[in-house]
């Protein structure tokens, strides 16, 4: 009981930080890398409450993951369709909680991913709408970045400088490890994205 209240205030507080920096503007160079540090302090913040609340009902979260990569083997590496997915219990009670704290935050994207391989992971919970178009369905991949790739290999949260995406557009992300029951593999990370004015 004591690590869930420890969570929330962690999460309260990376809420109370990301929700008052991000649409002020910035005047100068040292004002915008006070507020790009307090984004990313708050992204931070919430990516590694995220994961303690997902290693609380761990099993749940492994038992999503197995599903995931079962539909993968059986069905040639393909993605997992909507309807194998969305009405499970436990991917709507994650989707909920992720898009609960976007209300609250200026977080634009969250989600966990695990590593397929050496160059790639995929994406297990999403906190985007099934089907909008900002949405990652379970088994969906794409190449491991520098700071996922940070994140696995340090087994550390991680934030980014503020990068450019052409199809996200100026975003400072944040990740945190999700720890298997020894506390020392990586099960996967969650990821916590940002949208920064410039």
């Amino acid at each position: 009981m004591q690590t869930t209240y420890r969570l929330s205030f962690c999460l309260f507080f990376a809420l109370f930080l990301l929700s008052g920096c991000v649409e002020q503007p910035t005047n100068t160079a040292a004002d915008q890398a006070k507020t790009d540090e307090l984004i990313a302090q708050g992204a931070q913040g919430i990516a590694v409450a995220i994961a303690g609340y997902i290693m609380e009902d761990l099993e749940a979260y492994k038992s999503f993951a197995a599903e995931v990569a079962s539909y993968k083997a059986a069905y040639e590496g393909k993605e997992m369709p909507i309807d194998a997915y969305q009405n499970s219990a436990y991917y709507k009670k994650m989707q909920s909680y992720f898009t609960t704290i976007k209300e609250h935050s200026n977080a634009k994207y969250i989600y966990t991913m695990r590593r397929i391989d050496a160059e790639n992971t995929e994406f297990i919970l999403d906190g985007d709408a099934v089907g909008s178009e900002g949405h990652s369905p379970p088994g969906s991949g794409e190449p491991i970045g520098q700071w996922e790739e940070l994140c696995f290999t340090s087994k550390k949260p991680v934030r980014s400088d503020r990068e450019e995406y052409e199809q996200w557009g100026e975003l400072i992300c944040a990740y945190a490890p999700i720890f298997d029951e020894d506390g020392e593999t990586v099960l996967g990370i969650v990821g916590v994205d940002v949208e920064v004015p410039r």
